[in-house]
């Protein structure tokens, strides 16, 4: 299995500031993007990411969350399996980064 590379919440923060070619999937379930949604990122459930890989876009920059980073880190293995050899996780997840970088984004 190929190596898995996370990113910190502090280089998605620069990456967004200074812009890049990038798309953010968010693996969560609908219930926790209720709670607590990433501006601007891709839906699709883990258990439904092997069915919707033709919605994420070829040739960029691919970042996954999730909640604390362990569901994000298995959506990259998936994905490396699929061909995206440009896909990184969010280490900590959206509760980190509402911590550190978007305190307006509810913690659960």
């Amino acid at each position: 299995m190929s190596s898995v590379i996370e990113m910190t919440v502090h280089e998605l923060h620069q990456l967004i500031t200074i812009g890049g070619d990038y798309c953010v999937i968010d693996v969560r379930n609908a219930d926790e993007i209720e709670k607590a949604a990433f501006p601007e990122a891709i839906h699709i459930p883990l258990p439904e990411l092997a069915q919707n890989v033709a919605n994420i876009p070829q040739g960029k920059l691919v970042i996954t969350l999730c909640h604390h980073g362990a569901r994000s880190l298995n959506a990259c293995y998936l994905l490396k399996e699929k061909g995206f050899d440009r896909v990184v996780s969010l280490r900590g997840g959206i509760d980190l980064w509402s911590k550190l970088i978007a305190p307006a984004i509810p913690r659960y």
